[in-house]
């Protein structure tokens, strides 16, 4: 199984647009939950990500930049 340093689950809390390939608007809340669920089961790191477009992405990299940079020997 591939480990990765950071999950990133978006919340269902912008404005739904179906795009052919999603389930439909009534599941949103309870997928959110479930995907929430596993992560926690799962033990893996990860951050829940709301708000606009630029709040989400601001989160986001404010999380992702700390793993990017160079470890100290």
């Amino acid at each position: 199984m591939r480990r990765y340093e950071l999950y990133i689950l978006t919340d269902c809390d912008i404005p739904f647009v179906q795009d052919g390939l999603r389930d439909g608007e009534m599941v949103r809340e309870w997928m959110t939950r479930r995907f929430e669920e596993r992560l926690v089961e799962r033990q893996v790191p990860w951050i829940g990500v709301s708000g606009t477009q630029t709040q989400r992405l601001k989160s986001s990299v404010e999380k992702i930049d700390p793993l990017l940079r160079p470890q100290s020997m």
